[in-house]
Order: structure tokens, then C-alpha cells, then sequence
């Protein structure tokens, strides 16, 4: 067994370790907010681990692995759009200068995400050759 693989299970038995602690902190402290937290970090703990346990990667799932996550991006990046839009609608109807700053900053953060992906998308477009120099 080589050092990457055992450093890896040891982080992996740590933050199982600690997930552990902190969904029985959660429950002892009736905080659902952690509670929701943790499930969210265990379901991305079990896809890593289940990602390094597949070893075998082909072009195919490489290909499957990109579609879905710009595919994700764009639904994301719609779905939050849309939100921000019906709450500054909401906050300008009703006049509620907290609601048109909720709206401002998940526009905000649409526009972070799209300038980086943009900054990766040039990126990688000159790292695999797509713009000739």
C-alpha cells in the first residue's frame, strides 16, 4: 500500500471521526442547521471516498464527468438567477430593503461563479491548445 493511499484513508477515518462527533454534538444541542450541515458533508465524504475507490477512469467517464458538471453549473447558476429575481421582485413590491439585499448578493455571487468559470474556461482553452498563438 503506497503513502498516498494510506494518508487517505487516515483523513478519510478522521473526518468520519469527526462527522461522528459533530452529528452527536447536533443531536445533544437540538441544532438542526449542523445536523443539516453534516449529512451534507458525510453524502461529499462518501462520494470522494466511492470516487477513489473507482480506479478505473476511461475518456468515456471523463466525458460524463465534464457534461454533468457544466450541466450542473448552468442549472445552478438558472435556478439561482431566477430565485434572486422573484426575491428583489418580492423586496421591491414590498418595499423590504433586507430582501433587495438578499437579491443583490446572490446576483453577485451568480456573477463570481461565472467569472470563475470564465477564468478557468481561458485557462484550459490555452493550456489544451484551442487558441493559437
Amino acid at each position: 500500500m503506497n503513502m498516498d493511499r494510506i494518508v487517505s484513508w487516515v483523513a478519510v477515518l478522521c473526518a468520519g471521526i469527526l462527522i461522528v462527533a459533530g452529528t452527536w454534538a447536533a443531536i445533544t444541542m437540538e441544532n438542526i442547521r449542523l445536523l443539516q450541515f453534516l449529512a451534507l458533508t458525510l453524502a461529499l465524504l462518501l462520494f470522494w471516498v466511492w470516487r477513489m475507490m473507482n480506479i478505473i477512469i476511461d475518456e468515456r467517464l471523463v466525458l460524463i464527468y465534464e457534461k454533468t458538471a457544466v450541466r450542473t453549473l448552468e442549472i445552478s447558476l438558472l435556478v439561482l438567477f431566477l430565485f434572486s429575481v422573484f426575491i428583489l421582485g418580492v423586496g421591491y413590491c414590498t418595499s423590504a430593503p433586507n430582501l433587495l439585499d438578499w437579491g443583490f448578493a446572490l446576483i453577485q455571487n451568480i456573477m463570481l461563479i461565472i467569472f470563475v468559470f470564465i477564468i478557468f474556461w481561458l485557462y484550459y482553452s490555452r493550456r489544451f491548445g484551442v487558441f493559437d498563438e
